[in-house]
């Protein structure tokens, strides 16, 4: 992985501080480049169609958010119209087909969002609506009962994550929530995989992995509080944070 090659220069270049600016991390001086590391890849359509796949198959056959939330209480005596589930940069669907899979007669709304360019290579999956959407813009679907981000936030760092959240919680209505899926790092112990993925955050995207604490005080800084985190993969931290507009 280049990135990883050149941390090592990099950090003693900048005195071994954390980086936290996107444009400006290993990932830059590694591909001489002055674009963010997802800018640069979505100029390359073999990377970005190997990384959905990867990441279609990343958690496949294990456990889910969907294990330790019950979604089917939250989502109680909808309609068909109800707008039910929004999957925030889902990629080609896979949360948004397994809620189709473990809740098959469930009414409601089911939206994919992603970018245009991901959008095509989606699941085909019966009663799931599929929309372009830029994360960086405002969420034009309102009310939803839940919006669904899933490892995205850890690809930036605090300033950027609260841009994304904002824009979401915008369109958040007194019974929407927001499941967050991301990994908590426990304070010691941490598991090697938690770890390494977090220093792949760094070097690639001058972002991090988060603590309990880290994660409460982003998303109380961007206006929403936690309502519950329930892990559902002991060994990585992998978790299902619950949150709602303060």
């Amino acid at each position: 992985m280049p990135c990883l090659l050149a941390a090592p220069q990099f950090l003693a270049d900048t005195k071994y501080a954390n980086p936290d600016d996107l444009v400006h991390s290993p990932f830059q001086a590694a591909h001489n480049t002055k674009e963010p590391a997802f800018a640069w890849a979505m100029r390359q359509p073999r990377i970005m169609d190997d990384f959905n796949l990867w990441m279609s198959e990343l958690h496949d056959g294990r456990k889910s958010w969907l294990d330790v939330f019950d979604f089917a209480e939250h989502a109680s005596n909808p309609s068909a119209d109800t707008l039910l589930f929004v999957d925030i940069g889902g990629g080609i669907g896979q949360q948004c087909a397994l809620l189709k899979k473990v809740h098959p007669k469930l009414l409601g709304r089911v939206v994919l969002q992603d970018q245009p360019f991901v959008i095509p290579q989606a699941i085909p999956v019966e009663g799931v609506e599929k929309q372009s959407y830029d994360i960086w813009t405002e969420q034009p679907l309102k009310g939803a009962k839940v919006y669904y981000l899933r490892n995205i936030l850890h690809d930036y760092p605090d300033e950027k994550s609260i841009t994304i959240i904002q824009n979401t919680l915008s369109a958040m209505s007194s019974e929407s929530v927001l499941v967050i899926d991301e990994i908590i790092i426990p304070n010691t112990g941490a598991h090697s995989r938690s770890t390494e993925i977090d220093m792949t955050m760094m070097v690639s995207f001058a972002s991090t992995e988060r603590t309990e604490k880290q994660w409460i005080s982003l998303l109380n800084n961007a206006g929403l509080k936690v309502l519950s985190k329930n892990v559902y993969n002991d060994a990585t931290g992998q978790s299902a944070i619950i949150a709602v507009p303060e």
